[in-house]
């Protein structure tokens, strides 16, 4: 009778243990709920309210910049607001797009394309930014590889290792594009620059969120650091993964691997 007994309160003591978990439980699924919803009324308050501004700073700076009645002085002020406009707006639209894949994950829209065709359009875009530093791309890829992509979201990220290694390669250097499928049936993408490679000890903290690794470029050039964040997640997305090799004064080796078959739609 007396172990009936204890097992009855035992009993009951577990059940009011378990209903403190629920309640416990549900303030917290509360509590993430109300950060959720507030987290999405930041990206969307920021989206506009963040970005206006710069737009307005931006525009404002760059009129100001062909007004031939300024001076050469007045017109470099008028420049450096305009340059630092455009590196804080890149730097609100890295985190608000890095918010947006943790908010609501990464939509994905595949397409058949031609991967000729994607890094042509791509190189194409800084060949006037290569030239400036006189500066050779070299493209090596087979015309006939077929790949299923989200395409402006691959894009980004050719865009995103091309300006980088324009950036960080001297004048008369050489970046080389090289795409190709490797021996176990992957597409494999490098972007190689003859820069000024990156420090040991940066390497690891390139892909990493809200870390930023401060460098120049060559030129002086400036960026926000987060736009490799952003590439590692949309490779991902695709199923794949980036990596880097780099050397200081030795250049860098940005490589993509992708599966070369189609994935579902996130």
């Amino acid at each position: 009778e007396i172990e009936r007994e204890k097992l009855i309160q035992k009993l009951a003591e577990t059940n009011d243990e378990l209903e403190r978990s629920n309640e416990e439980l549900e303030k917290t699924n509360t509590e993430l709920l109300r950060l959720s919803k507030m987290k999405d009324d930041f990206l969307a308050i920021a989206s506009h309210d963040l970005r206006a501004p710069f737009n307005g700073i931006l525009g404002a700076s760059e009129l100001l910049s062909l007004d031939e009645t300024l001076t050469e002085r007045q017109k470099t002020f008028a420049s450096i607001i305009h340059n630092s406009a455009k590196i804080q707006l890149q730097y609100v639209d890295d985190i608000l797009e890095i918010l947006r894949f943790e908010s609501e994950g990464i939509k994905m829209n595949y397409e058949s394309a031609e991967l000729d065709k994607i890094i042509e359009d791509c190189v194409s875009i800084f060949q006037i930014l290569a030239m400036n530093k006189n500066i050779e791309i070299l493209v090596e890829t087979n015309k006939e590889i077929m790949i299923e992509v989200d395409v402006p979201k691959f894009s980004q990220v050719l865009n995103n290792l091309l300006s980088n290694a324009i950036k960080f390669t001297h004048n008369g250097g050489k970046i080389i594009l090289r795409a190709f499928e490797n021996s176990q049936g992957y597409l494999e993408i490098h972007v190689i620059d003859s820069g000024i490679g990156i420090p040991p000890d940066k390497v690891e903290n390139l892909f990493k969120s809200y870390q930023q690794v401060h460098q120049s470029g060559t030129a002086g050039e400036k960026g926000t650091g987060l736009g490799l964040t952003v590439c590692k997640k949309m490779i991902e997305a695709h199923g794949g993964n980036i990596s880097v090799k780099s050397e200081i004064n030795n250049g860098t080796d940005f490589t993509i691997t992708l599966p070369l078959k189609k994935r579902d739609s996130g």
